[in-house]
């Protein structure tokens, strides 16, 4: 701002901290000589210079300026004289007085005339400012909230993405042991169905040797050999046959009793995969599940005791290795150290 606006601005201060109300000194000046009619004009003329926006001044032409700083001065001179006056010092007070309240009461009228341009549109230039300037902290604030939602919502959508993922890597890792377990409980079925198959072939078997050995015995009774030559022809054959059937009743029930073992096995693996991810999640730490998984990896390859079978080491000792083996390593390296 130049100094012609700043002095104007200056001398718009001034006008607008003028206190009218003091003007009319009743108690100094008396009922007859008191300058209270002037109060009013004087406020009003004060509350139009007030009105003058002193932040746009320096746009408006030097020649403007001027005016606006001569009315500031005319009306700073009519104050003077309402506050120097004094009935003492004048020849007529009466006139002196009347004259002072005519120069006030015009003070707004000239004022307003002259000024009303400049006013109206410096008011304009600020109303204009204001409302950028409230666009523009509206836009601000609008931009924040926004910029907050969003943050909020992209932290929910995370939150919500990862939960999703979890969900999908705990499923596909379900998925991967559940279907592991399904190739055991295959198995398990083919061989249930044969032992089915070979419990009928060792019942039918069993069946006819008892038949076989019934038929001997009624055939014994019924005939005698005559020479020991024959006799010996039919011991012999009789025991051959004896030993074949007792020998496909010895195959059939060892088979029943293999499917039967291989059956057991395949449930108790099938089992194993399917409880593996409840004992895992229930475990906690990476070093308890590494033992879970040992114990269930035992379940699948040791030799499992099921009563049909036999196998050739003790149940978990496979596994006791595994889990001998990272203790060792950490004691090696201890060692080392």
């Amino acid at each position: 701002m130049d100094n012609a606006a700043l002095e104007v601005g200056q001398l718009l201060v001034s006008v607008g901290a003028i206190d009218a109300k003091k003007l009319a000194r009743r108690s100094a000046l008396g009922e007859e000589f008191s300058l209270e009619d002037a109060v009013e004009p004087i406020t009003r003329t004060i509350g139009f210079f007030r009105s003058i926006p002193t932040e746009n001044l320096d746009q408006l032409p030097p020649d403007q300026l001027e005016q606006i700083k001569q009315h500031a001065l005319a009306f700073l001179a009519i104050i003077q004289r309402l506050q120097s006056f004094s009935p003492s010092k004048e020849e007529n007070p009466a006139s002196a007085r009347n004259s002072l309240l005519d120069q006030a009461r015009g003070t707004y009228v000239t004022a307003f005339n002259s000024l009303y341009p400049y006013v109206s549109y410096l008011a304009s230039k600020q109303r204009d400012l204001t409302k950028l300037e409230e666009q523009a902290r509206a836009a601000a604030v609008s931009v924040t909230e926004e910029a907050q939602r969003l943050r909020e919502l992209l932290g929910d959508r995370e939150k919500e993405a990862a939960d999703i993922l979890q969900k999908v890597r705990d499923a596909a890792a379900e998925q991967g042991v559940t279907q592991q377990a399904h190739y055991f409980k295959q198995e398990a079925d083919k061989h249930a169905t044969a032992a089915t198959n070979w419990q009928k072939y060792t019942v039918r078997t069993a069946l006819g040797l008892g038949v076989y050995a019934l038929a001997t015995l009624v055939f014994a009774m019924l005939y005698t050999p005559e020479t020991p030559l024959q006799a010996a022809q039919i011991a012999v054959s009789k025991a051959l046959i004896f030993a074949v059937i007792a020998y496909m009743l010895f195959l059939c029930a060892r088979t029943l009793t293999g499917h039967q073992h291989n059956e057991i096995v395949n449930r108790h693996r099938e089992n194993a995969l399917l409880t593996f991810n409840a004992l895992a999640a229930a475990a906690g730490n990476g070093e308890s599940r590494d033992v879970i998984l040992n114990h269930a990896a035992g379940c699948i390859f040791d030799p499992q005791d099921s009563g049909f079978g036999k196998h050739a080491q003790p149940p978990g000792s496979s596994v006791q290795i595994v889990e001998a083996l990272p203790r060792v390593s950490r004691m090696l390296s201890g060692d080392a150290a």
